[in-house]
């Protein structure tokens, strides 16, 4: 009788042990899962703006009063690294098109001194004429992960980025630092809401034509900033794949009447 309680209870303390086995083996499992997986990202997207326009302008022999609106449309592609509490990296490069309505003014009777140069700067605004524009940045930072509210991440860089755009003509460039966050909150498992901000620092502005541009009045330096909210969904399985729609406002130049208003819809692949 002892003996086959003996071997009971033999059977029971193994059986119980190798339960306990198993079950610190899955917790040790589950501690190990891969934290690098979907830290890099590609996207592409495409992308529209309208650029707003009202005040004075200066050509080399006169002053104007504009009122401008161009409506752009482009494609924008780049690569991100976001890891919580590691290094952040983001290229982003920006091509687009586009053509606007001018109504132009010419200040007190100076057309009467040329009536030749005038007309041709007139003419120069009429009707519709084509824009490029084109913006490349290099982002670098360091990504955290909040403990205060969780499900979020706040990105912090700077960037060195360059600017062109050319009017019928008439072009402009620049470089310039920024420096800005991207923060990102998950709401649901596929959806997540964000906000960008950014300021930047433009440098060694050239315009060459016979009108300065509305972006930079002729000015060499000058300060702008980007506010933008980007509203993102997971797709698939592991997640690798996202939509991201995001409306924001631009200012180039705070000096100038300019202002920009934008959005694009990335399409985003995770890896």
């Amino acid at each position: 009788m002892k003996t086959t309680s003996m071997t009971l209870l033999t059977t029971a303390l193994l059986s119980l042990s190798s339960f306990v086995g198993a079950d610190a083996a899955t917790k040790i499992e589950i501690k190990t899962v891969d934290t690098t997986a979907n830290v890099n990202r590609v996207y592409a997207a495409p992308e529209f703006m309208w650029s707003h326009f009202k005040g004075g302008l200066e050509s080399k022999s006169y002053d104007f009063s504009l009122t401008q609106n161009v409506y752009y449309g482009g494609l924008r592609f780049g690569y991100e690294y976001v890891k919580p509490q590691a290094f952040y990296a983001n290229t982003d490069a920006f091509v687009a098109l586009g053509s606007d309505h001018d109504h132009l003014i010419q200040e007190k009777n100076e057309i009467q001194q040329d009536r030749k140069v005038g007309e041709h700067i007139k003419e120069a605004f009429k009707g519709h004429r084509g824009h490029l524009w084109t913006n490349i940045e290099q982002r670098l930072g360091y990504t955290f992960a909040s403990s205060l509210i969780p499900s979020c991440t706040v990105s912090f860089y700077g960037a060195p980025g360059f600017h062109y755009e050319h009017v019928k003509g008439t072009k402009a460039h620049w470089w310039y630092a920024a420096t800005g966050l991207k923060a990102l909150q998950q709401f649901t498992n596929t959806f997540h809401l964000g906000c960008d901000m950014k300021v930047m620092y433009a440098f060694d502005a050239h315009d060459q034509g016979t009108l300065t541009l509305p972006t930079t009045l002729g000015k060499k330096e000058f300060w702008g900033y980007e506010v933008g909210v980007p509203f993102e969904w997971t797709v698939g399985d592991e997640h690798a794949f996202d939509i991201q729609l995001k409306p924001y406002l631009l200012k180039l130049n705070l000096e100038s009447p300019e202002t920009i208003l934008g959005a694009r819809l990335e399409l985003g692949y995770s890896f």
